[in-house]
């Protein structure tokens, strides 16, 4: 887990946040409607590289600071060969 740099800090400006276009709109209403307390876990988020979880550390009128955990998306050939590495072979 890591303190997200959301987009440039580990605090968000809920303004800064909703005037910079290089973060997704759908994961800012996402975090909007889903990051009310502290502790508040999001969904998982389906980014084109990454699968994305954010969970609320912190919130003030001015800003947020949340967690994230993100896992590469793998290409699938990457992903079946691993896979049937850990198949057991059988043995005679």
């Amino acid at each position: 887990m890591l303190a997200l740099v959301f987009p440039t800090g580990a605090s968000i400006s809920h303004t800064d946040r909703l005037e910079r276009p290089s973060r997704d709109p759908e994961v800012t209403v996402v975090l909007e409607r889903e990051l009310k307390l502290p502790g508040d876990v999001t969904t998982i988020l389906e980014e084109r590289d990454c699968f994305e979880v954010f969970r609320l550390i912190a919130i003030t009128e001015e800003s947020w600071k949340v967690e994230a955990v993100r896992f590469p998306k793998l290409e699938f050939d990457s992903w079946l060969e691993s896979q049937i590495r850990k198949i057991p072979r059988p043995t005679r």
